[in-house]
């Protein structure tokens, strides 16, 4: 029985700290390939028997979601317009580059000042790379077709049924989601779980709910932000918003 759980233990131990290692070497080989004033600068990669240390641009606003969370939510439509066009920018020129990242909130966007400053995307640890270098993985491997991964309360429907067969069009849905929390202070699709987030988006696909609105929540927020959200949000993908 020791012996068996010995085993077990290790396996799995040695399966998780093998799938964090190539996490953590496609976040450094995308920091690499993409340059970008609005995507976090790798400087160096130190390694030791046990770990990676990360040294990258410093950002002293910290997190675009505790700014949100500190604010209820962003009230100054010129700041979230400005923060918005940075990070499509940023998402815009990693998509160009073969890149999905798969995993957009604003707890992976880092802000250059305490009152918003430059907006600067992170995080690309979950990212899928259609043009790696063949001595590189494309992504995280997943263990089978039909898994998903992400931050489920910004997951287009999607992502949900196979991250294997997701785009770029998911990565603008999690953007309209992203705007939509900036703008309102609270999320599209709520739910205590993957299954009740997915349940809610289902809910609108058939028709038996509305699909949420920005200016239903906060009224005062202009139209072209609402119908912005509106079009990113698009639960067809082909219906979605074109990144253009």
């Amino acid at each position: 029985f020791f012996f068996f759980f010995f085993f077990f233990f290790f396996f799995f131990f040695f399966f998780f700290l093998q799938d964090d290692l190539k996490r953590v070497a496609l976040e450094i080989d995308a920091l690499k390939a993409l340059r970008h004033q609005n995507i976090s600068r790798l400087f160096q990669v130190v390694e030791t028997d046990d770990k990676y240390f990360l040294v990258l641009e410093y950002a002293p606003g910290g997190e675009l979601f505790d700014y949100i969370v500190a604010q209820g939510r962003i009230r100054d439509e010129n700041l979230a317009r400005k923060l918005f066009r940075q990070i499509v920018a940023a998402v815009a020129h990693a998509h160009g580059e073969g890149f999905a990242h798969r995993d957009l909130k604003p707890e992976n966007v880092l802000l250059t000042s305490a009152k918003g400053g430059r907006a600067k995307l992170a995080d690309f640890g979950l990212a899928r790379w259609k043009r790696a270098p063949s001595h590189l993985p494309t992504e995280v491997p997943l263990t089978a077709t039909g898994d998903a991964f992400g931050t489920p309360i910004y997951m287009a429907p999607e992502q949900f049924e196979d991250a294997k067969s997701v785009d770029a069009r998911a990565d603008v849905f999690a953007l309209g989601v992203m705007l939509f929390r900036t703008l309102t202070g609270s999320y599209p699709y709520m739910g205590n779980s993957p299954a009740q987030i997915l349940s809610a988006q289902l809910k609108v696909r058939l028709g038996s709910a509305s699909a949420p609105r920005v200016r239903d929540l906060s009224p005062d927020v202009a139209l072209a932000f609402d119908t912005l959200c509106a079009d990113a949000m698009a639960l067809d993908r082909s219906k979605r918003i074109p990144e253009e």
